[in-house]
């Protein structure tokens, strides 16, 4: 036991010390002088004296280990309270029979005993931490009390038994060896208390080191004395301090006892004092609670139950003011809505604001508050300086003082259902304050969570009817059955999917509506039912009521009690016939699009965003060589030579990331890598395709190897061809040239000799006729001088100003000759009057003749006419019709 001394003084600590060892030390002696004066003759001499110092000493270490057995196990470090007990136990029975014996081996054999097992037991408190996990009971202090009392019995029963202990009034070696071993455990229990002593300073502890060490001096006298010499009775007077020593320990227990006795009772009054008016308190909010639930329970259930619980609250509590609210949330953020609220309205606008919300809550959303702190922490919070509080975000113009805040969280779970807040507590609030109202806030927990499970109660009867609405509703048809398969509810979706009425089928089992070759689904889908589990997107065949099979689409979940069992099944069946035969159809259609592809000339190839080859058509394995199998999953750059092979995946890289196209949704020619090696031109367009949300690439090639190589062929015979071309045309342009100039002297002469007199008219038609043919053969070198200028890129324009109508006649004056010659109508429709324009006099009358000319040449009978039109803006339109053959439509 630790004694508290620090409430008592010093000096009265030494007097109860030194009176414990005036008594102890002081009626020993007395007893000594009485006996030695007055029984001289009882047994021995010393004998009386004796007996009556070892009786004592047993009966003082009794009645102190009996104190020690009390306190083993009264806190953590007491194991050694258990070995001093059987210490003292066994050292004060073995000395109280040691008492009563005549001296002998018996009488040695009892007392050497019992500092051996005393020293045995103290020093075992050396060992108390490793015994600390031993089941050290009081019953076994039961059996060692028991076992040492067999033993001293034992010794006195049978002496014979007892080794020689004496011999011609000394003592043997044995006794000595049994008190040195048990002074070697009184040291070791005096080094253990002395070091718990130093860093503990208990006097418990200082008590023990002496009662140790005490007997331990006395175990080593023993070996030194002999019967009744001066050092004999040293050890006993040593012995018998120690035990007052124990003794002093059972003095100051009994004194410290009694003094947290006193204590406790002034504890107990004081408690039961606050208990009494705790238990008023309480007895008033139970009332409270009570009042306010059966208000509520009675059918009250809006805000006047919530204000006689802020009534009650401010009341408990001592409050001026306060609030209980809903914490609620709007855009994943929390605030505040009050259920009842004091009017603490400071002006007229306040006021207004209070009466237009109280009825339905104010909403506080400033969470910068002390009340907000409440939300946020989900802790309790206790301000009694709110004006200098970091927490408190101040109070608006004019708010009523705040001296002190207390703010309660409720929960539900985890999740923080509301708070309470109340204000200006005279002393400001303590957690005792939360623990007083703790029956208010948890009866108010409850009405708010009763009245959500009835809003929710009301919001789930709301969705049943809406759903109930919409599987009436719906074109699906929704079937629920019992486990044997009979049909309960049959909505206007299944009437439209079957053309049964709902009074047809309900009561009749599910099998009407499946074929014969299904029958066994019945069975396979309630068992799947029973088992729990639930039936997705079941394709199968079900039967109408004019017999014609359609195909459905059934999901089938179990149906559950509210106590969890399955007791039914609710089946949704959609008629996919339609889609079916869609999805038919458009399998065909792909099958002959694949059929397309896998006989298409051209390869085409799909990749990923990230280059890995996805579709491989034959084309492209004839193309490249490689098979479907060798290129899917591969990045399709290696399919390209460089400098594509490098530049490819960083080329779709920033396509997908800036979205600027190089080659997708254009053509282009670029370079391609069989699987031989050989590097070959191709024709590529890409587009890009989307498949859901992910992205692809189509890529459709063509091997233009032989196109390449025409294309050469052809380019080199062109080349051929342009250059025998400009040959002609250098050689017609000089020929041409080489002509015309003697033809211009023959026309020169023929004039001179047309303008000559006295020729005779055979003459004159000779000349005539040879001015005629040279104009003409000079024409036909022009035109072909015109032509080779054209090819050879010499021709070249000169305009003058010239008289449109005069050109027109000599036209006509031209031709009359030869149309009459082929009995031909000439027609000219000339202009009304001279027209003077600009352009090349020469070129044009070369183009009027070459067209006149061909009709004349192609035309055999009927006419010829040559039109000209003023279109506007000094510009004319020559028309040259003929009636001649034409050319045919084909051409």
């Amino acid at each position: 036991m630790q004694f508290e001394t620090e409430n008592k003084s010093n000096k009265a600590f030494t007097i109860k010390i030194a009176l414990s060892l005036f008594v102890t030390s002081g009626i020993p002696i007395i007893f000594l002088v009485l006996f030695l004066n007055y029984l001289p003759e009882w047994r021995w001499p010393h004998a009386s004296f004796h007996s009556a110092v070892e009786a004592l000493g047993g009966a003082i270490a009794l009645g102190v280990a009996t104190i020690f057995f009390m306190r083993i196990g009264t806190k953590e470090d007491s194991t050694h309270y258990f070995f001093i007990a059987s210490a003292l136990i066994s050292m004060g029975l073995l000395d109280i029979f040691h008492a009563f014996v005549n001296p002998g081996k018996v009488f040695v054999w009892l007392h050497s005993t019992a500092t051996f097992f005393g020293g045995l037991f103290f020093g075992l408190i050396w060992l108390e931490k490793m015994s600390q996990g031993l089941n050290l009971s009081r019953n076994l202090i039961y059996w060692i009390t028991s076992v040492t009392l067999l033993f001293a019995t034992l010794s006195i029963l049978f002496p014979d038994a007892v080794p020689q202990m004496v011999k011609e009034g000394s003592f043997t070696f044995l006794p000595g060896f049994l008190h040195y071993v048990g002074a070697v455990g009184f040291f070791l229990a005096t080094i253990i208390f002395t070091n718990r002593f130093r860093e503990k300073e208990r006097f418990e502890d200082y008590l023990f080191l002496l009662l140790c060490a005490l007997l331990g001096m006395a175990s080593l006298i023993f070996e030194l004395s002999k019967l009744w010499d001066a050092n004999w009775w040293l050890w006993h007077l040593l012995r018998l301090i120690a035990y007052s020593v124990a003794l002093t320990y059972a003095v100051l227990n009994l004194f410290e006892t009694q003094r947290q006795l006193r204590d406790s009772k002034r504890q107990l009054e004081i408690i039961a004092k606050e208990k009494t008016e705790e238990l008023s308190s309480v007895n008033q909010i139970i009332d409270s609670v009570s009042a306010i639930q059966n208000l509520y329970i009675s059918g009250d259930k809006d805000k006047h139950v919530f204000e006689r619980m802020l009534g009650t609250l401010l009341s408990v509590s001592e409050s001026e003011y306060g609030f209980i609210g809903e914490v609620l949330h709007k855009d994943q953020k929390p605030y505040l809505k009050t259920y009842a609220i004091t009017n603490i309205a400071w002006n007229e606008e306040t006021l207004k604001l209070y009466e237009a919300n109280v009825a339905v809550g104010l909403e506080f959303y400033n969470l910068e508050t002390l009340f907000g702190q409440v939300i946020v922490t989900n802790e309790v919070i206790i301000s009694n300086d709110p004006s200098n509080d970091k927490r408190s975000g101040g109070l608006p113009s004019g708010h009523p003082p705040l001296n002190a805040f207390l703010g309660i969280p409720f929960f539900q779970g985890d999740e923080i259902l509301g708070m309470v807040g109340l204000s200006n507590k005279a002393g400001g609030y303590d957690p005792a304050d939360v623990e007083e109202l703790m029956p208010l806030i948890n009866s108010c927990t409850e009405i708010l969570l009763d009245i959500k499970r009835e809003e929710n109660l009301r919001k789930v009867q709301e969705a049943e009817a809406f759903l109930a609405s919409i599987v009436e509703s719906t074109d699906a048809a929704v079937i629920g059955k019992d486990l044997n398969g009979n049909i309960l509810s049959w909505n206007q979706g299944a009437e439209k999917t079957y053309n049964f009425l709902k009074g047809e089928v309900v009561g009749k089992n599910i099998s009407l509506l499946i074929p014969e070759e299904r029958k066994q689904e019945r069975d396979y889908i309630l068992d799947k039912i029973k088992a729990g589990e639930k039936v997705k997107n079941f394709e199968t065949l079900r039967v109408k009521k004019n017999g014609e099979k359609i195909i459905v689409a059934l999901t089938i979940s179990p149906i559950r009690n509210k106590d969890g069992m399955i007791v039914g099944a609710s089946t949704i069946a959609r008629d996919i016939s339609s889609r079916k035969e869609m999805e038919h159809n458009l399998q065909e259609e792909k099958s002959h699009n694949q059929a397309i592809l896998d006989n298409v000339v051209d390869g085409i190839i799909t990749i990923d965003k990230h280059g890995l080859i996805q579709s491989f058509n034959p084309a492209s394995e004839r193309i490249f060589g490689y098979s479907k199998e060798e290129v899917l999953g591969k990045n399709i750059k290696f399919l390209m030579p460089e400098p594509y092979h490098s530049e490819h995946d960083q080329y779709i890289k920033n396509y997908l990331t800036s979205g600027n196209a190089k080659i997708i949704g254009l053509g282009r020619e670029v370079e391609g890598l069989r699987k031989d090696g050989d590097i070959f031109p191709l024709e590529l367009a890409v587009s890009q395709i989307f498949d859901g949300e992910d992205c692809l690439f189509t890529g459709i090639t063509r091997d233009i190897s032989e196109r390449k190589e025409f294309e050469n062929a052809l380019k080199e015979e062109k080349e051929k061809a342009d250059s025998a071309n400009l040959s002609k045309s250098r050689f017609l342009a000089n020929m041409s040239h080489e002509i015309r100039t003697p033809m211009n002297a023959v026309l020169g002469y023929a004039q001179i000799l047309l303008r000559k007199k006295g020729l005779g008219n055979d003459t004159l038609e000779i000349i005539k006729t040879i001015h005629t043919s040279g104009n003409n053969l000079l024409n036909l070198i022009n035109e072909i001088l015109d032509i080779s200028k054209i090819e050879a890129g010499k021709m070249e324009l000169y305009p003058v100003d010239f008289d449109l109508h005069t050109l027109v006649l000599e036209m006509e004056s031209f031709f009359a000759l030869h149309c009459e010659q082929k009995k031909l109508n000439f027609e000219v429709n000339n202009l009304s009057c001279p027209v003077i324009v600009n352009g090349d006099e020469n070129k044009l009358r070369q183009i009027l003749i070459n067209l006149i000319g061909n009709a004349l040449k192609f035309t055999n009978e009927g006419k010829i006419s040559l039109t000209v039109r003023d279109v506007g803006s000094n510009n004319y339109k020559f028309d040259v019709k003929d009636s001649g053959i034409g050319i045919a439509s084909e051409a």
